[in-house]
């Protein structure tokens, strides 16, 4: 299974360089995942 979180409601610009914890909540589990913020672009 692939999970894409785009455009989190509570990350911004001023996060990158942290450690920050995302969960994901489905019918039958919990998934939890710690992640360091980083920059990206698009095309």
């Amino acid at each position: 299974m692939i999970i894409y979180v785009v455009d989190p409601d509570s990350v911004s610009v001023n996060d990158i360089g942290t450690t920050i914890g995302i969960t994901i909540f489905t019918e039958n589990a919990q998934y939890y995942v710690e992640c360091n913020v980083k920059s990206a672009e698009t095309a």
